[in-house]
């Protein structure tokens, strides 16, 4: 009778850790990231128009251009050099 209560307990326990919830907040902010749209319609750099897939989080938004060179372009600026591009950004 002890026996069977302890493998009760325990299967009990491994079922409820194996169907815990996914509290994975990695999965959560690369969905939020996902979901946000871009500040911008037209690339910051060429004027060509922005493609929402090609883009990079500044400060909490979405900056969008339109091929991967601007792109790189951006996320290897300096702290100004994004500034002024996102405020290009937001003025197109």
């Amino acid at each position: 009778m002890k026996k069977a209560m302890i493998l009760g307990f325990a299967l009990i326990a491994s079922a409820s850790v194996l169907s815990g919830c996914n509290n994975d907040k990695s999965l959560d902010a690369k969905a939020d990231s996902q979901a946000m749209a871009a500040v911008n319609t037209k690339c910051p750099y060429s004027g060509q128009p922005a493609n929402a897939d090609i883009a990079s989080d500044y400060k909490g938004q979405k900056v969008a251009f339109c091929c991967n060179g601007c792109k790189g372009k951006f996320d290897k600026g300096t702290d100004a050099d994004k500034a002024a591009k996102f405020a290009t950004a937001m003025a197109k």
